[in-house]
C-alpha cells in the first residue's frame, strides 16, 4: 500500500498481522509488541524455536508479562483508582466544598 519496496511491504504485513492477532485475542497491543521486542532477541542466536509458543498473544507468558507491566506502571506512578491522580488540580467547586465543610 504505502511501501516503496517489497521488503517494506513484507515488514508492514508482519506488523499488521501481529497487531490484529493481538486485538483478536483481546490483548493490549502496546504491551504485546513490547513483550515481543523485549523477548525475541534473546532467542535469535540459536536454532531452537521451542520458545515460539510463548510468543503467541494467548500464551500465559504474555498474560503474565502484561499483568506485571501494568502493575509496575501503577506502582511507579502511585496510581490508585480509588483516589485522585497526584497532579489533579482542584476545581473551583472542589475548593468551595472544602471551605464549606
Amino acid at each position: 500500500m504505502f511501501c516503496n519496496t517489497i521488503d517494506g511491504a513484507k515488514a508492514i504485513a508482519i506488523l499488521y498481522t501481529l497487531v490484529e492477532t493481538a486485538r483478536a485475542n483481546n490483548v493490549d497491543v502496546y504491551y504485546y509488541l513490547k513483550y515481543l521486542l523485549d523477548n525475541m532477541p534473546r532467542h535469535m542466536e540459536g536454532k531452537d524455536r521451542s520458545f515460539l509458543p510463548d510468543m503467541t498473544p494467548w500464551s500465559q507468558a504474555v498474560k503474565d508479562y502484561i499483568e506485571e507491566q501494568k502493575r509496575s506502571m501503577i506502582e511507579q506512578f502511585n496510581l490508585n483508582p480509588d483516589k485522585d491522580p497526584p497532579n489533579k488540580k482542584k476545581s473551583q467547586s472542589d475548593s468551595l466544598e472544602n471551605e464549606s465543610a
